[in-house]
C-alpha cells in the first residue's frame, strides 16, 4: 500500500493513503473544498504536524464505536485518519455530513476501518511517496519525487 506525504511538522508526518489505481481519495476530497474550507482543515493538519495533537474535540476526535479511528472536523466535513508508527498519521477519505445522526457517516466510517485495516495487514513494506521542494547545492529549488520504503 502507498502513502503519499501531505506535511512534514516537527513531531508528526501527515500521509494520505494511495489506491492501488493511484488515486488518493483524502487530497482529491481537499482539492475538491472551497478555499475557505481548505484553509481551515489545512490548519488542522499543520498543527498536528507540528505540535503532535490538537486537544479540541470540535476540531478532531475519537470516533466511537470504531476503534483507532478519529475524524479532522470542519463545518459539516470530516476526513477520517489513524496513527501508523514512527509518528505518521494517515488520512484515509474525506466526505461531507449531512446530518447529526446520518447513515451514511456510519458508512463512511466502515470504509475508513476497512482502509486502517488492510494498512495494517500490508504494513511491514509501505511505500511512501513524497513530493516535496528541495534546495540543490547552489541554492537553487527544485521538485524531487521518490519513493521511501518504510517498515512499520
Amino acid at each position: 500500500m502507498k502513502e503519499r506525504l501531505l506535511f512534514e511538522g516537527t513531531r508528526k508526518r501527515v500521509l494520505a493513503v494511495v489506491g492501488e489505481d493511484g488515486s488518493c481519495p483524502a487530497e482529491e476530497f481537499l482539492q475538491a473544498l472551497s478555499d475557505q474550507d481548505l484553509a481551515k482543515i489545512m490548519a488542522l493538519l499543520e498543527r498536528i504536524a507540528e505540535q503532535g495533537e490538537i486537544r479540541n474535540e470540535e476540531k478532531c476526535r475519537a470516533i466511537l464505536d470504531f476503534s483507532g479511528l478519529f475524524e479532522f472536523k470542519g463545518p459539516q466535513i470530516r476526513i477520517t485518519w489513524f496513527h501508523a508508527s514512527g509518528n505518521r498519521i494517515i488520512l484515509t477519505h474525506g466526505f461531507r455530513k449531512k446530518s447529526d445522526r446520518s447513515r451514511r457517516s456510519r458508512r463512511e466510517y466502515e470504509r475508513a476501518l476497512k482502509n486502517r485495516e488492510e494498512f495494517l495487514k500490508r504494513g511491514r513494506t509501505l511505500q511512501t511517496e513524497v513530493s516535496l521542494l528541495f534546495t540543490d547545492r547552489r541554492g537553487r529549488h527544485a521538485e524531487a519525487r521518490r519513493m521511501d520504503r518504510e517498515a512499520t
